[in-house]
């Protein structure tokens, strides 16, 4: 009798936290020159009420990569006055409403490590931001 108790509970306990669960949201990821595989990784790991698609059919978020600046001038000017290189920016954006969920700028590296460790950055303000 015990046994279908205990089992009892802990199936109350499964749904209840499912039910409790925030419901995922679809990401695509854009092409990045190779760097969206490190992103889609990222994103996997930080455990984020996340699935990932392969296209970009109707998404909730858009994962996109673009450079800090618009402009070269403002590109060299920077890299004058400070003697660093261009930053480039993850972006995550809400295909509905076309706002910007999540920035953050870094540096892209030849080093797969180091760009690993800035997409988890992104990826776990990403999930503190859904997770609110």
């Amino acid at each position: 009798m015990t046994t279908i108790r205990l089992f009892a509970l802990l199936v109350s306990l499964c749904v209840a936290a499912l039910a409790s669960a925030p419901p995922k949201k679809t990401v695509f990821v854009d092409k990045m020159n190779g760097f969206e595989e490190v992103v889609a990784e990222a994103l996997q790991s930080a455990e984020a009420p996340l699935e990932i698609i392969e296209e970009a059919a109707h998404p909730d978020l858009k994962i996109l990569l673009g450079k800090a600046f618009t402009s070269v001038h403002a590109e060299i000017l920077y890299q004058k006055q400070t003697g660093r290189r261009d930053e480039s920016i993850l972006k995550a954006v809400d295909v509905k409403t076309g706002k910007e969920i999540v920035s953050y700028r870094f540096h892209m590296e030849a080093d797969r490590a180091a760009n690993l460790k800035a997409a988890r950055t992104f990826a776990e303000l990403l999930r503190s931001k859904l997770s609110k």
